[in-house]
């Protein structure tokens, strides 16, 4: 056998590994952050749990396999590895993929613990057949090494130790740091790139040479499975019916978000609810005393003041072709800024904002309308807010439109995960042409861009405030 062919059997380890791990990673990743999810309410028997875990499992599994089966297909010219051993061999690096799914989506603070067991997972099966290529071409060559009295080790160059040492022990404190600035995929990511060095540089175990790698490699899958499996029926457990865990596992995962509601088509059937009526802390009403009308400018700006109307109305979350909830509306009480409001299929959510007033007030009363608004959203995408105002006592055709504006805080391109709440103020000023006109009703459209329109904004308002 010539040089060439003994080269192109044993072809660099990583070479032939790397591409099929990594598309097992990309493919396998995107079935389950589509498929892996928490349920939207605590609704779960402990045998829809279980089932539920396995059924999470076994797509993993299945789409681990698929990825791997593809790619070798595709690349077999320079890919030349026994499918199937390598499907099982593999599984342990993407076994804890449904895991950092429902995790990530639940928003616990343990996705900085699974991030550094997948990267050592991972760094451990490429260890594995880095190792056995190189026996197996040692072996093939003839140079394999005999057992000898005396052995001289060769010595790595200390900067090969130390640097990765120095940059491991930085990025492990800055991960630290991060956990405490709740930023936890940040502290994940950190720590797996931790773990890389010392698995890589572990020192090699004594395995028997008939099979003993394999035997190790079976306890291992089979040992990280088990894990896996149970640790993703502790993250649904939270979601199960019975309560009697339910709250400190919640505490324990440190999840941050609170109890999801579906709000379905009005067409749709289903447990969801048509919409949601989410009803803020009650606010005592006060009188509002409006400035005098008058057409001296400068006496208005010496002698006048704005007027604050504190929120206190309901929040709206519903969906097209429906213009507002119907009579099975869910009226819950709560936050709008820790509101876990969605849709349940791809219909964009609806959400509005209702202030009603005690008497109706002249648009004459003043030349603009201050909102002050908390968002407290931490996702990207646009967020538009438009004021109406209208008067009850006509149809909805008589509502005079203040226009839209963007909030500033929303169009950051990255926002920061678990960014604290953002104050901010926005202005519409009252057109002229409607100055003879009246309201007594404010009413605040929240409007998010489509990529984020299925699930209620975290925008709270505050109040508004009549400008003279």
């Amino acid at each position: 056998m010539t040089t060439e062919s003994m080269t192109e059997e044993f072809q660099p380890p990583l070479t032939s590994i790397a591409l099929p791990i990594a598309g097992s990673f990309v493919f396998t990743g995107a079935i389950v952050s589509l498929f892996c999810k928490p349920p939207l309410a605590p609704s779960l028997s402990w045998h829809q749990l279980i089932g539920l875990v396995l059924l999470y499992f076994s797509v993993t599994m299945l789409a681990h396999a698929i990825a791997i089966w593809v790619i070798c297909k595709l690349f077999r010219e320079h890919i030349k590895l026994a499918i199937k051993s390598f499907v099982y061999g593999t599984w342990i690096a993407v076994a804890c993929l449904p895991l950092l799914a429902l995790l990530s989506r639940e928003r616990s603070f343990w996705v900085a613990m699974v991030l550094p067991l997948i990267a050592a997972n991972t760094v451990i099966v490429l260890r594995r057949y880095n190792s056995e290529v190189d026996d197996r071409s040692r072996s093939f060559l003839g140079t394999k090494e005999k057992p000898a009295l005396f052995h001289n080790q060769e010595v790595s160059p200390t900067s090969e130790i130390l640097i990765p040492a120095a940059l491991t022990s930085v990025a492990f404190q800055i991960g630290v740091a991060a956990i405490f600035a709740k930023r936890d995929w940040m502290a994940g990511i950190l720590f797996a790139g931790c773990s890389v060095f010392p698995v890589w540089s572990f020192p090699r175990g004594t395995c028997s040479r008939a099979g003993g790698k394999k035997t190790f490699s079976s306890m291992q899958s089979f040992v990280v499975s088990l894990f896996v499996l149970f640790m993703m029926g502790v993250a649904l457990t939270p979601f199960a019916r019975s309560g009697r865990f339910s709250g400190g596992l919640k505490s324990l995962l440190q999840l941050r978000q609170t109890e999801a509601l579906p709000v379905k088509a009005a067409s749709h059937s289903g447990s969801a609810f048509t919409a949601v009526i989410l009803l803020p802390p009650p606010k005592p009403h006060h009188k509002i005393v409006l400035p005098v009308p008058t057409s001296d400018q400068q006496l208005i700006s010496l002698h006048a003041k704005p007027v604050e109307i504190l929120f206190d109305g309901p929040y709206w979350y519903y969906k097209q072709p429906d213009n507002q909830p119907k009579s099975d509306a869910k009226v819950v009480h709560g936050d709008p800024l820790k509101a876990n409001i969605r849709s349940n299929d791809w219909s964009p959510l609806l959400m509005e904002a209702h202030q009603v007033l005690l008497e109706p007030i002249k648009m004459n009363c003043c030349s603009a309308i201050r909102v002050d608004l908390v968002n407290a959203d931490d996702r990207p995408g646009a967020i538009s807010i438009q004021i109406l105002l209208k008067n009850k006592t006509f149809n909805e055709s008589s509502a005079v439109s203040l226009g839209s504006k963007v909030l500033p805080s929303s169009k950051i391109s990255s926002i920061p995960f678990n960014r604290s709440p953002v104050d901010e103020s926005l202005n519409y000023p009252l057109p002229s042409i409607y100055r003879d006109k009246q309201f007594n009703q404010i009413t605040v459209l929240v409007k998010p861009a489509r990529e984020r329109a299925l699930a209620g904004a975290r925008v709270a308002i505050k109040k508004f405030v009549l400008i003279p």
